[in-house]
């Protein structure tokens, strides 16, 4: 400016980094307060998976609010990290910084209380998962028809016994990882096409008629019902 080569300062022009324009703001102690209230009450009141995942934000909210754990610390946590020690009722979180050696960081008293029910009530639901997918299992396998699944990408991903007898396999280790392409069965394109319009169209396509022929012109005529495999997003992930 003082040698005429500008009108004004230029530097007065360059936008402000956000990190001078968001300031961190401490949270008010009341509404911490309410927050805590408000995930005890749920703890007291949800039951289930709904119960743990409150659970879980008592945690989180204890180890930013009680430890001073950043968020980043957060998303490199693993359960193993967590050290506790039952003798003393205390806890110990362990932090494995990228550029630096690790340190641990101990725990408000209440953080054990918390954990331990968390934990308890995690392995429950695990038992419960456990135990339903065994039943499910049971019944797949166990079941009078033929069963199978496969993924977008028509891969199998599992069956049952009489699928496997049809397909003269020995195992489900046959199976698993191949597509119909991989079998000696002519109508490997009509399958292909089938499952490729009942999960673009989201549609079943029931009780109707196919046939299965090796290559050595031994025949099976079945009567088959696809449907899409749906996830809780609405999403197709296969048939």
């Amino acid at each position: 400016i003082k040698e005429n080569l500008y009108e004004e300062n230029p530097i007065k022009k360059l936008p402000t980094s956000p990190k001078f324009l968001d300031v961190p703001r401490p949270t008010p102690f009341s509404d911490l307060v309410t927050l805590w209230k408000y995930l005890c009450l749920n703890v007291q009141n949800a039951k289930g998976l709904e119960g743990l995942l409150y659970e879980r934000n008592q945690l989180v909210f204890l180890f930013i609010f009680g430890g001073a754990l950043k968020v980043s610390d957060l998303s490199e946590l693993k359960m193993e990290d967590v050290l506790v020690d039952h003798e003393s009722k205390s806890i110990r979180v362990l932090i494995r910084p990228r550029k630096r050696d690790p340190y641990t960081i101990t725990m408000p008293s209440l953080v054990y209380e918390v954990f331990k029910n968390y934990v308890a009530n995690l392995q429950k639901e695990k038992d419960k998962l456990a135990n339903t997918n065994n039943i499910l299992e049971n019944i797949i396998e166990n079941a009078p028809i033929i069963i199978f699944w496969k993924d977008r990408d028509g891969v199998y991903r599992g069956s049952n016994k009489l699928f496997l007898e049809l397909m003269n396999l020995k195992d489900e280790k046959e199976l698993l990882g191949k597509k119909d392409s991989d079998f000696n069965i002519v109508e490997n394109e009509n399958y292909i096409n089938d499952d490729l319009y009942v999960m673009t169209n989201k549609k079943p396509m029931l009780n109707y008629t196919e046939t299965i022929s090796a290559k050595n012109n031994d025949i099976r005529i079945l009567n088959t019902s696809k449907v899409p495999l749906i996830d809780e997003k609405g999403n197709v992930i296969g048939v």
